[in-house]
């Protein structure tokens, strides 16, 4: 690898580092905001702004970790045959989620059943209750903010789902390469490297246009704020899954091209202006999928094809900055390299933090700007420091 395309993959690193902060404020903010009743602790004051900001982080983050999950895949399947490479994404993402799954997620629904019950039981018999609940192999479609508060207390994946789903995507990912497998790259003429032909801006506004119709499709058959719950492990937003398949897809095919280290199509102020764009399409539309039964199906359309290329803007526009660092640049500064390092761990650990601390904070004399902040600052620190620890404890171990 040169040292142009180090630049770019270490550019993409620190991005998700950036985007898995801003999942810690998206969550950090989930108590102040007046959207999500069911949200395990809520603060005696909300305000419109939080309400503002989720929707805004909500229209991109996972679609963009969902396309650089699917970017990074390539590299990693042609180091093995598929059947080796889902066994390993198996091994590292599901154990952890169990692992989770009855340790620090029931710890964190705990909380918000105190914060909400005047006598409640200890947490040795709430984990009874809660471990027993995943008895319950059914599918569940919740559509309701009734159905949420019913299941507040059974087991879940919660944030996790996003492990569930990437397993899911990477087998996926697996069988097709199996069926099909890829094809060498082509290479320029007295070189060691993939010839750059450039990423098409044709194959990404299509893409887009395709996920924003199926997820409107879907819509059509649910609430937008549904959640399908098959089994404890797989809890996702249907109306969402065509956008983590299509960005998924999206970004293993870009990689298989070269996109990482080719140039994109358009300057980054374009794609920054067709996010912007888009994000107000997809607010000015919401009232169209607020509630049990959709709006008028041209609103609908436009709502979702407002999240469909919110999020292709911003990838977009991190593949263009991706490819503005200049051949032979140092690697990022130790700030960016440790979140970089540190960001899986992070988004396993904050959430069950981000809400301890809103419970800590709920009776506290300050501003509910004031403590989001706090909440957002201390979760994604205690979480830095704790995946450090974890790594140096590891690495010792090893060493030993």
């Amino acid at each position: 690898m040169n040292a142009q395309n180090s630049d770019r993959l270490f550019f993409w690193d620190t991005a998700r580092a950036v985007l898995v902060l801003l999942v810690v404020a998206l969550h950090a903010a989930a108590a102040y905001c007046t959207v999500l009743p069911w949200w395990h602790v809520r603060n005696a004051d909300t305000g419109p702004a939080f309400d503002l900001l989720l929707s805004a982080l909500d229209g991109f983050l996972m679609p963009t970790l969902f396309f650089i999950a699917g970017a990074f895949a390539p590299a990693s399947l042609a180091r093995r045959d598929p059947g080796t490479f889902f066994r390993a994404k198996v091994l590292r993402f599901v154990p952890t989620l169990l692992l989770l799954m009855v340790t620090l997620l029931p710890l964190m629904t705990y909380v918000g059943y105190v914060s909400r019950t005047p006598e409640p039981m200890g947490f040795p018999a709430y984990l009874g209750d809660w471990l027993a609940s995943g008895a319950d192999v059914a599918v569940h479609l919740y559509t309701t903010v009734a159905d949420g508060m019913a299941a507040r207390d059974a087991i879940s994946t919660h944030h996790l789902w996003f492990l569930a789903v990437l397993v899911g995507l990477f087998g996926g990912y697996a069988l097709w390469r199996s069926v099909f497998p890829a094809r060498p790259p082509s290479r320029a003429p007295g070189r060691d490297t993939p010839a750059r032909t450039g990423v098409r801006p044709v194959p990404l506004v299509a893409a887009a246009l395709g996920m924003g119709v199926a997820c409107a499709g879907v819509a059509l058959a649910m609430p937008d704020g549904s959640w399908l719950r098959a089994t404890a492990l797989v809890v996702v937003q249907p109306t969402r899954l065509p956008l983590y398949v299509g960005f998924f897809a999206l970004g293993a095919a870009v990689a298989e091209q070269g996109g990482l280290a080719a140039p994109w199509p358009g300057p980054w102020w374009l794609w920054l202006a067709v996010a912007v764009i888009s994000l107000a399409a997809m607010f000015a539309a919401y009232p169209a999928v607020i509630g049990q039964t959709p709006g008028p199906f041209p609103l609908v359309l436009t709502h979702y094809l407002g999240r469909a290329f919110v999020s292709l803007g911003v990838v977009g526009l991190l593949g263009d900055l991706a490819g503005r660092g200049p051949a032979g640049k140092s690697a990022p500064g130790r700030l960016s390299r440790t979140l970089a390092a540190s960001s899986y761990h992070v988004y396993l650990l904050h959430m069950p933090v981000v809400v301890i601390l809103q419970y800590a904070l709920v009776d506290a004399a300050l501003s509910m700007y004031v403590k989001f902040g706090a909440v957002w600052l201390v979760a994604v620190t205690a979480c830095v420091l704790a995946s450090r620890t974890f790594v140096r404890a590891v690495a010792r171990r090893r060493a030993a």
